[in-house]
């Protein structure tokens, strides 16, 4: 028998995914979609619970509690249902939200907890090793417990489209506990906004809101302020919840968003929405502030994968400290709900939890010289091996080639962190369209990411309260230094959206950055996720040999090992 306590947490509907918890740390934490290639895969994630498993060198048994960060889990959707969904007609989402809103929800919400019990037995979950909790107070935990501010008076917010019934929450924490202060219902949500303005200009919902934040900047107040401000009349800030002023929810928004938005620019409509977003959600923040007078802030949900909208926040004049969980979205629940099963059983023992928070997100496995060569051979590619492979990758990057790495343990999340990265030189714009055009097919608005050793951030950031932002989860404006990294900037209003990176995190990656900097001066490199347009991240080399196939990247890096493409 293990002396050792283990929780995996298991989120089992849109974006699945699994954290191992292992005496109160994260120690392995990995979404479905890496495994089985489907974005944002909305199910039961059977293969990442394996991986999780094997990566520990235990069994089912071997786990102590199974827990999950939702009570009630809605019916599994792909991506035609969720289409479907958000194009069906009003009067079929009237008669959802009057269903949800009766009693005979009750009855339907019943049914589906026995059938997923009824699931999870087949899959080996026994129901006395299993804890639900309530999806909000999952994403409050989750920020808090990854923060580092465990212990200490805090703050935590969360904020997304909606679970369990609420769709935001004011929580305080002084001694690790959650208190509740304020919640806000379903139906009333910025997230949903968002997700129904997404699909009304023709992208996907719970995908590509970042596509219109990218967007927004492109516009002028004098395009978009008449709509932003009529988007208060659908919802406003109310205290410290949020209040629609419409008789249908959020979710049905999208007759009201229509008139606002009909025959208005494209630009116009990105920029109104990303305004009418921060205007309200700063305000809600400072109301919650004033009203708990804590200034240590946590924030999750995935509203706040807003890069922008945190950017806002951070610069509040009552934040002192700011954490924001990175990957806020859905996926974030694993780790909220294993913490809260742990704490609840250190509870029961009446022993104090020990909890470790985040110190990096390369969460997932590292595949070793046998599975490179093996796989590089089953493809039919060539390989050699570099003695000092971070000084080779600095030597491309310099020659303005562009470098593709799926090396050491893969970053767990929506964010590509160096493991699992295509890099180039952010001086050059020319990688940039090369990479737009021929790898990742990306639109043409949308900006690059980089990656700053922490010693240089001062050099490029305008960062006065020193946040730390190992994740990209903040965009900073940048210092006259930024001609040096104008291909990892927003090509409209030039601020970053950077991973500040300690050498203690990534050792090689930071090397890497590192030796660029010496052949170059400038401490930045160009970084976005190694995947094709549509596709999830890269995790196995299998997967990188093919996205190496399949585009026109020509040099690949697994280990210390260079792959070439053929001319």
């Amino acid at each position: 028998m293990s002396d050792h306590f283990r929780v995996l947490g298991i989120h089992d509907n849109h974006n699945a995914s699994v954290s191992l918890l292992e005496d109160g740390a994260i120690v392995f934490s990995l979404q479905e979609e890496r495994l089985n290639g489907i974005k944002n895969f909305n199910g039961f994630p059977s293969r990442a619970v394996h991986r999780a498993l094997d990566f520990a060198q235990i069994t089912l048994d071997d786990i102590d509690l199974f827990a999950f960060g939702t009570v009630h889990n809605p019916a599994w959707k792909d991506t035609a249902a969720q289409i479907r969904q958000y194009s069906a007609p009003t009067w079929k989402k009237y008669l959802a939200d009057g269903f949800k809103a009766s009693p005979f929800f009750s009855l339907y919400t019943a049914k589906r907890a026995r059938q997923r019990q009824k699931f999870l037995a087949t899959q080996g979950i026994p129901a006395d090793r299993t804890r639900f909790y309530d999806h909000n107070l999952t994403h409050a935990a989750t920020a808090l417990c990854c923060s580092g501010f465990y212990g200490t008076p805090a703050l935590i917010l969360a904020l997304d489209g909606g679970g369990d019934g609420n769709c935001a929450g004011v929580y305080t924490s002084r001694d690790g506990d959650l208190a509740k202060v304020a919640v806000t219902k379903e139906g009333n949500s910025v997230g949903n906004l968002y997700a129904v303005s997404t699909f009304y200009m023709g992208m996907m919902p719970l995908e590509h809101e970042y596509k219109l934040m990218g967007m927004a900047p492109y516009s002028q107040p004098k395009y978009y302020e008449g709509m932003s401000r009529a988007l208060d009349h659908i919802l406003s800030v109310d205290g410290l919840t949020f209040r629609r002023s419409t008789v249908a929810t959020t979710s049905n928004s999208f007759r009201a968003l229509e008139a606002i938005y009909r025959r208005q620019r494209f630009d116009a409509v990105c920029a109104a929405l990303q305004d009418f977003t921060e205007r309200s959600v700063t305000r809600w923040v400072q109301n919650a502030i004033a009203a708990t007078g804590l200034h240590r802030i946590c924030l999750s949900g995935g509203v706040f994968m807003n890069v922008k909208l945190n950017k806002l926040i951070a610069s509040l004049p009552g934040v002192e400290e700011l954490f924001v969980m990175p990957s806020c979205g859905d996926e974030s629940n694993a780790m909220g709900a294993a913490f809260l099963a742990y704490k609840e059983h250190c509870a029961a023992l009446g022993t104090d939890p020990v909890i470790h928070p985040l110190s990096h997100l390369y969460l997932g496995e590292a595949f070793g010289d046998e599975t490179i060569r093996s796989e590089c051979r089953n493809a039919g590619y060539t390989f050699e091996k570099d003695g000092n492979i971070n000084r080779f990758v600095a030597e491309m990057l310099n020659q303005n080639r562009i470098v593709a790495r799926c090396s050491g343990r893969s970053e767990w999340g929506a964010r590509a962190l160096g493991n699992r990265s295509i890099l180039a030189n952010p001086k050059s714009f020319e990688t940039v369209s090369k990479i737009n055009d021929a790898i990742k097919m990306r639109d043409f608005w949308m900006p690059f990411a980089g990656s700053v050793m922490e010693e240089a951030a001062g050099r490029y950031l305008v960062n006065p309260r020193k946040i730390p932002s190992p994740y990209m989860m903040l965009a900073f404006d940048t210092t006259r230094e930024r001609e040096s990294i104008r291909a990892a900037t927003h090509p409209r209003d030039r601020t970053i959206r950077p991973q500040i990176l300690p050498r203690e995190q990534n050792p090689d990656y930071h090397a890497i950055i590192s030796e660029f900097s010496r052949m170059t001066g400038t401490g930045c490199v160009l970084n976005t996720s190694f995947n094709l347009h549509g596709s999830p991240m890269v995790y196995h080399p299998r997967e990188a040999l093919e996205t190496l196939t399949k585009s026109d990247l020509d040099i690949l890096v697994m280990g210390d090992y260079v792959i070439r493409k053929e001319t």
